[in-house]
């Protein structure tokens, strides 16, 4: 089986969403990856069922394709992404010293509504549920959707709305991985805020393992001003 990898942070707090506008969190990356010098050719935004690219610094925004389901709760809506291409032969090297794996993509991903780790192909891990996404105001069971987004919006999850449709408030589903063939399985199972380093089919020696630099993970933290979980995903 063909397998790819992402590598990513995820807030810990399940009720964190960030107080800076989708302008001042594009600047804040784009500074830390420069940091490590992990420089971006392009950046694209999604938000508000829009979305926007920019192919170079000094290049005007271009408006691309996107759609999202009809009928949908308005809530799905609030979700945003932004996306950085870094030039060629960006290495992770600064992550893992002993490591020189090709980074392809960065995307950070927030909004309000829950999101579910998935094993895409279903060969790595099972998800058991103890507990489902419930309002609290009417007591209806809330299921997640796959990603409805076109093109996909989320990486591998699917999406629970916050909000139930009578205006109650959606109490977060509790989630445990069982891992298959022994290979190690997230810490994590819900998430709302998460950056992404995707490393495609160049797997990275440290895969499914915290990265030996923590002082990259810490640096993060401030930017956040929230603990972070580190997971892999494949895909």
């Amino acid at each position: 089986m063909s397998a790819e990898y992402q590598h990513c942070f995820a807030i810990a707090d399940i009720d964190w969403l960030p107080s800076q506008d989708i302008d001042s969190f594009e600047s804040s990356i784009t500074t830390f990856l420069s940091h490590w010098n992990i420089e971006a050719v392009s950046v694209e935004r999604r938000f508000d069922n829009k979305r926007l690219c920019r192919v170079a610094a000094d290049s005007e925004w271009e408006e691309r394709y996107q759609k999202i389901r009809t009928g949908l709760s308005s809530e799905l809506q609030k979700e945003w992404r932004l996306d950085w291409s870094p030039a060629d032969d960006t290495f992770c090297t600064e992550l893992q010293p002993d490591s020189e794996n090709n980074i392809q993509w960065i995307s950070l991903q927030s909004g309000p509504n829950f999101k579910i780790i998935e094993d895409e192909s279903g060969s790595f891990f099972n998800q058991i549920e103890n507990k489902s996404f419930q309002c609290t105001a009417c007591g209806l069971a809330i299921e997640p959707l796959d990603d409805p987004w076109i093109p996909r919006l989320l990486n591998w999850s699917t999406i629970c709305q916050s909000v139930c449709n009578c205006g109650g408030k959606v109490n977060s589903a509790s989630i445990n991985f069982e891992p298959l063939d022994e290979v190690t399985t997230p810490k994590l199972s819900i998430w709302k805020t998460a950056l992404f380093i995707d490393f495609g089919k160049d797997i990275p020696t440290f895969a499914c393992q915290p990265i030996a630099n923590r002082q990259f993970v810490s640096e993060l933290e401030n930017i956040f001003s929230a603990p972070i979980i580190e997971y892999g995903t494949w895909y």
